[in-house]
C-alpha cells in the first residue's frame, strides 16, 4: 500500500467518525497539560532542593563555626588553669566552660534559619522591579487568559458541532406562512 491510500483510508475513517477530532483534541490538550503539570512539579522540586542543599551547607558551615569556637574555648580553659579552681578567673572561666558545653544541633538549627533567611533576600535581591512587574503581569494575564480561551473553545465547539436537523425540520419541508391554512379568529 502506497502513501497516498495510507492517508486516504485514514481522512476517510475520520470522516466516518465525525466526533474523532474533538476527542482527539481533548486527549492532546490532556497530555499538554500533564506535561506542564510535570513540569510545574519539576520546578517546585528543583527549587525546594536548591534551598534545602543551601541550608544543609548553611549547617554544616555554623557547625564548623561552633566547633572552632569550641575549639578556641577549650585552649583558653586549660592554658588558663580553670581546671584547678582559679577564684580570679572565675567568670571567665564560666563563659568559657558554657562555650565548651555548646549544643552543636543548636549553633546548626540557627544556622539554617539564617540560611533560609539569606536564600530568600538573595532570590528577592537578585529580581529587579521590572521583573517582578514581569513576573505579576504574567499571572495576571495567565489567569485571565485561562478562563477566556475555556469559554472561546466552548463557543466554538457549541457553533461548529450541530448534529443534524432531522429532515422532517428543514426549512425546505416547513408549509410557507402564506400556504398556511387560514384560522379563523375566536
Amino acid at each position: 500500500m502506497d502513501n497516498t491510500a495510507w492517508w486516504r483510508s485514514l481522512l476517510d475513517y475520520v470522516e466516518a467518525h465525525p466526533q474523532l477530532p474533538r476527542t482527539l483534541s481533548r486527549y492532546v490538550e490532556l497530555g499538554v497539560r500533564f506535561f506542564w503539570a510535570c513540569c510545574t512539579v519539576w520546578a517546585v522540586w528543583a527549587g525546594c532542593n536548591a534551598v534545602q542543599g543551601d541550608r544543609q551547607t548553611a549547617a554544616m558551615h555554623a557547625t564548623a563555626q561552633a566547633l572552632t569556637q569550641i575549639t578556641r574555648c577549650a585552649q583558653a580553659y586549660h592554658d588558663y588553669g580553670c581546671s584547678q579552681g582559679r577564684r580570679q578567673l572565675e567568670h571567665a572561666c564560666l563563659a568559657w566552660t558554657r562555650c565548651i558545653n555548646m549544643d552543636l544541633a543548636q549553633a546548626a538549627h540557627v544556622g539554617n534559619g539564617r540560611a533560609l533567611a539569606a536564600t530568600l533576600n538573595d532570590f528577592v535581591h537578585a529580581l529587579s522591579f521590572s521583573s517582578w512587574l514581569l513576573l505579576g503581569l504574567v499571572l495576571v494575564l495567565h489567569k485571565l487568559a485561562v478562563p477566556l480561551v475555556n469559554a472561546g473553545t466552548a463557543i466554538l465547539l457549541r457553533e461548529t458541532h450541530h448534529p443534524p436537523l432531522p429532515p422532517t425540520w428543514r426549512i425546505e419541508n416547513m408549509p410557507h406562512p402564506e400556504m398556511a391554512p387560514h384560522q379563523p379568529a375566536m
